[in-house]
Order: C-alpha cells, then sequence, then structure tokens
C-alpha cells in the first residue's frame, strides 16, 4: 500500500469557524463535526483508532485551536500548516475547486506526499505567539486610530485620543515580546 500507510495513515482537517471537515487520506473516508469541544473530542476520539502519521490542519485564526489542545491532550501527532502551502500545493496539483471538502482531500494529499514533519508543540512557544499576536493586533489598532485623528471631526478625536492611549497602555504591557506584565 505504500510507505505511508506502514507509517501511519494521514489525516486533512479543513478548520472552519463552525465545522471541521476531515478527511483520511489511505481510506479515502471524508466527515464533518462541529467545531465545538465536543465535536472535536468525536473527531480524535474517531481518529484514534487508527495508527496515525499525522494530522494536518492549516492554521485558520485560532479556529483550529480546539483540535490542536485536544489532539495533544490525546498525543495526537498535529501538524498545523501555514494555509499558503497548501493553497500552493492545490495550485501545484492543479486543484483550483474550492469547497470545505474538497480543502480537506487537498490537505490531506499534501500531508500524506509532503510528509511535514510533526514536531512537538511547545505551550510556552504557544503562550509567546500568541502574546506576539495580540501585541501587533494592538499596534495595527492603536496606528488605525491615529490615522483616524487625521480626518475625523474635532468632536471625535477627544474619543479618538482617548482609545489611543488605552491602546498604548496596552502594548506597554508587554515589556518584552516575552514578558506579559498586565495581568
Amino acid at each position: 500500500m505504500g510507505k505511508n500507510t506502514a507509517q501511519g495513515i494521514n489525516v486533512g482537517v479543513d478548520v472552519g469557524k463552525h465545522q471541521l471537515d476531515v478527511f483520511i487520506h489511505e481510506r479515502n473516508i471524508h466527515f464533518t463535526e462541529e467545531n465545538t469541544p465536543e465535536g472535536v473530542r468525536r473527531v480524535v476520539s474517531r481518529l484514534s483508532r487508527y495508527t496515525l502519521a499525522r494530522i494536518v490542519a492549516e492554521a485558520t485564526g485560532r479556529y483550529e485551536r480546539l483540535l490542536v489542545d485536544e489532539a495533544l491532550r490525546r498525543s495526537a501527532p498535529i501538524v498545523v500548516v501555514n494555509p499558503l502551502q497548501a493553497r500552493r500545493f492545490a495550485g501545484a496539483i492543479g486543484q483550483i475547486a474550492k469547497t470545505d471538502r474538497i480543502d480537506a482531500a487537498v490537505i490531506t494529499q499534501y500531508a500524506a506526499l509532503v510528509q511535514p514533519e510533526v514536531r512537538p508543540i511547545n505551550r510556552n512557544t504557544r503562550k509567546i505567539k500568541d502574546m506576539l499576536v495580540r501585541r501587533r493586533q494592538l499596534i495595527e489598532m492603536a496606528t488605525m486610530e491615529k490615522n483616524r485623528l487625521l480626518i475625523m471631526p474635532k468632536t471625535q478625536r477627544v474619543d479618538i485620543r482617548r482609545h489611543v492611549l488605552h491602546l498604548q497602555k496596552q502594548i506597554g504591557c508587554f515589556c518584552s515580546p516575552w514578558v506579559w506584565r498586565c495581568n
């Protein structure tokens, strides 16, 4: 059956805000579950019946978080990939149609052919990444508000300045990317 089967089953998960589309490559099985704690538990429980090589999901703005946490809790081999990698792979194999089911199939094909390395996900590293994402978001919001100061009527400027100060205070809570001072 090929080298992937000897190493285990490859699973691709298209993660949406409300649902997970799961495709098991070597079995050509597709199923859908809700992206809720209960739904994620059902997915990982169902996948635990197999010897898994890897479960691959795209990074989707933190909607993959429940799946990653549950997979880690059960010691399942989870890999989170950049969505651009999966899209480029889809383009390379000529897959231009886009539905959740097709995306899950493409992700599982990517898992089986590219075989992205399963690396341990360190919870502290995840916390640092989350803090950096939040810091970047706050900086972007502060920049947008500062730009609004230039174009909004004077009656709105007091409120905007107040919001900029609040955002700057929140940004200041990050004395370095690795330390969060304001809890």
